[in-house]
């Protein structure tokens, strides 16, 4: 088989980080290729490389034996890659027919055979009788399917498919991977991202893994799934360290106490039969759980199960479609993102979204901006200070100033600051060194040696699973798993959930 893609020594910058590492990467024709890697490894960034939408800091791209490194976008969509994009952006307000025509244009000047090539693509796309409809109308799924059909309007010879069955259910899903595999057959080669691992494991006939914007692994699915790298990359490593480090701060429970075991006044936060949409894309199907009072409980998953969503939704950043989110005696799912903050959840986001022009204290004290929390404002920064030492001495510093571990710190530190009863913790560890990731999770058994609830929300799985109390393990929106966290850092449906096998 011919060489349909090859990259050599692909390298993307964006200041100081670096996206795509040197990565070689070559596809034959024919091939349906699984691009896999946990958050922030670099695969949407290597899809704008490869399809011109960035250009690249170093390296070379040859495509069918040309080399196209500089070549604009549009002419490497003349040459035949075509792209889908993860979030989906048709022009709503045009018809199915006019969305595809944009596309068919390029292949095809002469109208008349732009609308039958048009014509042809709506109907193997399953679209035919939504063709005068507008895009804006259509189903998820529908605009899935849209979302590929205009991308086969420029026949291409290489396919990139950034999470086209994301947020569908699991029969949608299932004609995804028909229409894929349908694809495949007619001619072009596939590369394709995809977050539900059942799913690319089961179409791939490759996958090509990458970690931190390097190439890891690759092989069979099989290969892959079983290669230890990839197993630390996507559910972490332990080194064997104590788990339960002695506390940093002054515990108000003894150290090591079982919270569970002891208090037996029902659930801080339940969840029961939650549904919730990013508009009309359903994340989350039936979730319920519950955190008891001072428990650790870890959400744990693969990329794009929706374990943000779910802390989205009990913040009220995001709507619940149906289901009831309680906390305590009050229901969440009624109130206002502020009333919940009043209540006492606090929410730590992933990529810390902290002001970065000011400073680390001004930072802190944005966290105590409701009424209840003013009068504890020092009491609070002097604790969030003897938590984090390193932000007393860097409190008159700019927020961007700070490393990524520092940041962090202060991002946990500004959601203690208003003296949560419920801490949520979304990805504490993310792309943080070794050392660092030791001491996040030393501080999150801190506070909850300290009385605090915690919701954790994390990818180093073994590390999670080693200091969580209870899990759940969240798949393609449901909660399909739930245990106790030592218990299930033994499960191989834990493996699974994130590898697919």
């Amino acid at each position: 088989m011919s060489e349909v893609l090859r990259t050599e020594q692909l390298r993307k910058l964006f200041g100081g980080l670096v996206a795509v590492n040197d990565v070689e990467f070559a596809v034959a024709e024919g091939e349906i290729v699984g691009l896999i890697g946990p958050n922030g490894a670099g695969k949407t960034t290597f899809f704008n490389l490869v399809s011109g939408a960035m250009r690249v800091s170093s390296g070379r791209i040859f495509f069918q034996g040309r080399e196209i490194t500089h070549a604009p976008a549009y002419q490497r969509a003349e040459l035949g890659i075509g792209r889908t994009f993860q979030i989906m952006k048709p022009f709503p307000r045009l018809t199915v027919m006019e969305n595809l025509l944009v596309g068919a244009y390029l292949r095809h000047p002469n109208r008349h055979a732009a609308v039958r090539w048009a014509a042809e693509v709506i109907e193997m796309m399953g679209l035919a009788e939504f063709a005068s409809a507008s895009a804006r109308s259509l189903t998820t799924a529908g605009r899935k399917r849209l979302e590929v059909a205009r991308a086969l309007t420029l026949s291409p010879t290489l396919l990139l498919l950034d999470e086209v069955v994301a947020g569908l259910n699991p029969v949608e899903a299932e004609g995804t991977v028909e229409l894929i595999r349908r694809i495949r057959d007619r001619g072009a080669t596939i590369i394709m991202v995809e977050h539900v691992m059942r799913v690319i494991m089961g179409l791939s006939d490759r996958i090509v893994v990458l970690a931190n914007g390097s190439n890891i692994a690759e092989g069979t699915p099989q290969q892959v799934a079983t290669n230890p790298d990839v197993i630390t990359a996507y559910l972490g490593t332990h080194e064997g360290r104590d788990a339960r480090p002695q506390a940093t701060w002054s515990p108000g429970t003894p150290a090591g106490e079982n919270h569970s075991a002891r208090d037996d006044t029902g659930p801080t936060l339940a969840l029961r039969r939650v549904q919730a949409a990013y508009g009309d894309v359903q994340v989350l199907w039936d979730v319920s759980l519950e955190v008891r009072p001072g428990e650790l409980v870890a959400l744990i998953g693969a990329n794009g199960a929706g374990k943000t969503t779910t802390l989205r939704t009990v913040a009220r950043l995001l709507r619940v479609r149906d289901g009831e989110v309680q906390f305590g005696t009050n229901r969440l799912d009624q109130m206002s993102s502020h009333d919940v903050v009043n209540l006492g959840v606090a929410m730590v986001p992933e990529g810390r979204q902290l002001f970065n022009q000011m400073t680390v204290e001004e930072n802190l004290l944005t966290g105590s901006s409701l009424a209840r929390t003013r009068t504890l404002r020092r009491t609070n920064l002097d604790r969030v200070y003897t938590l984090f030492p390193l932000l007393r001495e860097r409190r008159r510093q700019e927020a961007s100033t700070l490393s990524g571990g520092e940041q962090q710190m202060l991002a946990i530190g500004r959601g203690l600051m208003s003296a949560p009863r419920l801490l949520m913790l979304d990805e504490p560890s993310l792309g943080l060194a070794p050392t660092i990731v030791e001491e996040v999770f030393r501080v999150v058994q801190d506070i909850r040696r300290e009385g605090i609830t915690v919701l954790l929300v994390e990818q180093n799985v073994q590390q999670a699973l080693r200091i969580a109390d209870r899990a759940y393990v969240i798949e393609s929106g449901r909660i399909v798993l739930e245990g106790p966290g030592p218990e299930l850092l033994q499960s191989a449906e834990v493996r699974r959930a994130y590898l697919g096998i």
